[in-house]
């Protein structure tokens, strides 16, 4: 009898994939970093609506909106000082509505070139000082403001300042702006008696005096 062997059958050959990887250098890491750092940058200008970016303004950039307030352009500048004068050992209110025009007003006398300035109080949130810079593609501006007597003498701090989406340094423009609600007060301050405190309250900067 003859005896017949299996062949055995030849292994089949498997096709190995292999991912092209980078051979990273020095140099090629610091390119990278580069071209990540100068990305960043540009999200970051894109983002204080200061300067539109092809692409990188349409997904990164939102123009914010102010709080909304009530301008009083009738208000009686007389009428506040009467206010302010008659406060022996009372308390006065003085409206946001009120506030923003008394700004609005500073801010045309000293030609500051911005639109649509607002002073708006929110219960439990400081003051908020905004205006648009027309010639920086109407960037706004929202600066953060809390009242306080300092020698009886009203006085701002600067809590936050934004320009668009971004958070600023305060000294940019968040502390020489605070001085135009300052001097916007100062005049009609000035007839008042001595000013024991001042708190933002919500639509209005709430004023209590002491006796002369």
């Amino acid at each position: 009898m003859t005896r017949i062997e299996s062949t055995p059958s030849a292994p089949v050959a498997r096709r190995q994939f292999h991912l092209p990887i980078p051979k990273f250098s020095i140099g090629r890491l610091i390119k990278l970093g580069l071209l990540v750092l100068v990305l960043w940058a540009l999200v970051v200008v894109a983002r204080t609506g200061m300067w539109t970016i092809p692409i990188v303004s349409r997904f990164s950039y939102t123009r914010p909106e102010p709080r909304a307030v009530a301008v009083e352009l009738s208000t009686e500048r007389t009428h506040l000082s009467d206010r302010l004068r008659d406060a022996v050992s009372g308390t006065v209110d003085i409206a946001d509505g009120e506030l923003t025009a008394l700004a609005r007003a500073g801010a045309s006398t000293l030609h500051l070139g911005v639109q649509g300035l607002n002073v708006a109080n929110a219960p439990g949130e400081p003051i908020e000082l905004s205006f648009v810079i027309p010639q920086r593609h109407n960037a706004l501006v929202r600066i953060e403001l809390q009242p306080r007597v300092v020698d009886e003498h009203v006085q701002f701090d600067v809590h936050r300042t934004r320009i668009g989406m971004v958070d600023v340094p305060k000294w940019v423009i968040g502390e020489p702006t605070k001085l135009l609600l300052t001097a916007a007060l100062t005049p009609y301050l000035a007839a008042a008696p001595p000013v024991q405190s001042v708190q933002a309250t919500n639509g209005a900067l709430h004023f209590s005096f002491s006796p002369r």
